[in-house]
């Protein structure tokens, strides 16, 4: 897929640090807490902490406070898009806070987000890596979202 083995190895590595960890022990699935505001801060320690999530990329841009892109690297675009998938797979319970129809509704909400050049590489990668999401036998309807909400 083009990941190097490091790459891999850290993938999601934050999870395990304290800011993270006790707050998925306290709420064992996130979806039925109440806790919103755990919730969000477990998520926003992740996401700025992990460069795979497209939110690491967003800044603030210091001249005039406007929300900022920058353009992710191909190799955080891969593991980003391989991670997509393998969240649909593994949240697939209507009660799972990363099930299918949340996830697509996310990124439809937060596309305009994501560097434009970034968005045309995940297109690239959606593409290029349409065979192993074959393999793995993805969920149709995931797969066209994908493709239909990164056209170029």
């Amino acid at each position: 897929m083009g990941l190097g083995i490091i790459q891999l190895i850290i993938h999601d590595w934050s999870k395990f640090s304290p800011s993270e960890w006790f707050g998925y022990l306290q709420f064992n699935n996130l979806a039925t807490s109440n806790n919103e505001d755990l919730k969000e801060y477990c998520f926003l320690h992740h996401q700025n902490r992990n460069p795979h999530h497209f939110e690491y990329w967003i800044t603030c841009d210091r001249s005039n406070g406007a929300i900022k892109s920058l353009r992710m690297p191909i190799c955080y675009v891969t593991e980003m898009v391989v991670d997509w998938i393998a969240a649909n797979r593994a949240y697939n319970s209507s009660q799972e806070l990363l099930n299918q129809e949340r996830q697509m509704e996310f990124l439809r909400k937060n596309k305009n987000n994501i560097h434009p050049e970034t968005r045309k590489d995940i297109r690239k990668e959606i593409i290029r890596l349409g065979t192993v999401f074959k393999q793995f036998k993805m969920e149709q309807e995931f797969s066209n979202f994908l493709e239909n909400e990164f056209q170029q």
